[in-house]
């Protein structure tokens, strides 16, 4: 009797223990994330950042506590993506996930609003000037596919006017002149807009508004430099940061586009998943120029090679996370990198796209050109399929003068390969 009474008892934390996992899930309590980091050296450490010091020192707790400095780390845990809330776009692809409390002709106010019962931002409430932005987007579509064109459009827009994307799909071009405030629960505010032509603005209720893109021509691009770090969150935050420190039990983030963000110290580390140095001794295939690009089509339809983003277009998704850096490349197609004999050593993951489902089929080859005229086959998967995990290569770089990324036919030739080199980088020696 008391040995059923034990196993009913254990049987009942164990559900207790579920139901409590799934409760934190739904109502989003924080839950530190363990992931691995991957330093210059390809060595992998298991843990959670305890702690960024002003200085980039990463500290890693798991079995014992590893501080890590930014200049020896590729990157820590991965970056995720939430599809909902709004979302600010900055000029260096940056994205603040916030309620939107103030967008004016100079700057947005981003925070939290208390008037929504939602979920509540991670930032308090800060100020972000209106030429580092792209644009927000007030309600992310659910499909990722129209999430990311929705995104790149922003990005990518070129001209001289304000734009506001309305859910009907219909753009209406002009000058922003008056601001977005939520002031009172219950009433819906506005965005006015003047269009060129016209003596007055019109009026159009947030709610009918999907995105704004901010002007291009007044937009600052500020470029990450080796100094700058990305770090992402939970919400889908990600945000290239030039400077960090802790006072007061608040983290306070300067970042590369010029805004400064202030978090909660133990929110900032619970809601943590993401950290990608930009360091000089790693560069990665995405912001080097190849020396050429060859795509064989397997029937008529061509593709273009894409930087950080899948063969579609789109970003590159895998195991449900996005990759910050990449090249995506379509069956049957090489290219090509001059080295010059620079690096030590390359390194990438490789997979077929998640927008690819199940499908597609490909072989992934390297191949090297050495001093004295040495060509030789680095690499050579075998069969790679939509849904496979990730494959990790590192290969030796050594006297290597031009490296040659070649993706090849599998199955049911070219159907849905798209395929990835994720996080595709060059190694310098120290």
């Amino acid at each position: 009797m008391p040995i059923a009474n034990g196993i009913r008892s254990k049987s009942t934390r164990l559900i207790w223990l579920v139901v409590l996992f799934v409760f934190l899930q739904v109502v989003h309590l924080p839950l530190r994330a363990e992931g691995p980091a991957l330093l210059i050296d390809g060595q992998p450490v298991l843990g959670q950042v305890s702690d960024i010091a002003s200085d980039w020192t990463v500290t890693i707790t798991g079995k014992e506590s590893r501080k890590i400095a930014t200049s020896e780390l590729v990157r820590w845990g991965y970056r995720v993506e939430v599809g909902k809330g709004p979302q600010v776009i900055l000029a260096d692809g940056s994205v603040i996930v916030a309620d939107i409390l103030d967008l004016n002709g100079e700057t947005v106010k981003v925070g939290i609003d208390f008037n929504r019962f939602a979920d509540a931002s991670l930032w308090e409430d800060a100020i972000v000037p209106l030429h580092s932005i792209r644009g927000i987007v007030f309600r992310p579509p659910g499909d990722a596919a129209a999430r990311d064109k929705l995104y790149y459009r922003l990005i990518d827009r070129q001209g001289s006017e304000d734009h506001l994307l309305l859910r009907t799909g219909d753009v209406v071009a002009g000058v922003l002149t008056t601001s977005v405030k939520n002031d009172a629960a219950g009433v819906e505010p506005n965005i006015a807009i003047k269009p060129a032509g016209q003596q007055e603005p019109i009026s159009i209720p947030l709610g009918k508004v999907a995105a704004v893109s901010v002007n291009p021509s007044l937009v600052r691009v500020s470029r990450r430099t080796s100094s700058s770090v990305c770090i992402g969150f939970r919400d889908g935050s990600c945000i290239n940061v030039q400077k960090i420190e802790t006072v007061d039990g608040v983290v306070r983030l300067s970042l590369v586009g010029g805004a400064d963000l202030r978090v909660d110290c133990s929110t900032f580390y619970s809601e943590l998943c993401f950290v990608q140095p930009w360091t000089d001794r790693v560069e990665y295939l995405s912001d080097l120029k190849p020396i050429f690009y060859k795509h064989i089509p397997f029937l008529e339809l061509p593709w273009e090679q894409q930087i950080d983003r899948d063969v579609s277009g789109n970003r590159q998704r895998y195991e449900d996370r996005v990759a910050n850096k990449g090249i995506g490349m379509h069956s049957s197609s090489s290219l090509a990198y001059d080295l010059l004999g620079k690096y030590r050593r390359f390194d990438a993951e490789l997979a077929i796209d998640e927008s690819a489902g199940n499908q597609g089929s490909v072989r992934y080859r390297v191949i090297l050109y050495k001093r004295g005229g040495d060509k030789s086959t680095a690499y050579q998967s075998e069969i790679v399929r939509g849904g496979d995990a990730p494959i990790p290569i590192s290969l030796d770089l050594t006297d290597a003068l031009r490296m040659v990324l070649i993706v090849d036919f599998a199955d049911r030739g070219d159907q849905l390969d798209h395929a990835n080199w994720l996080d595709a980088r060059l190694i310098k020696a120290k």
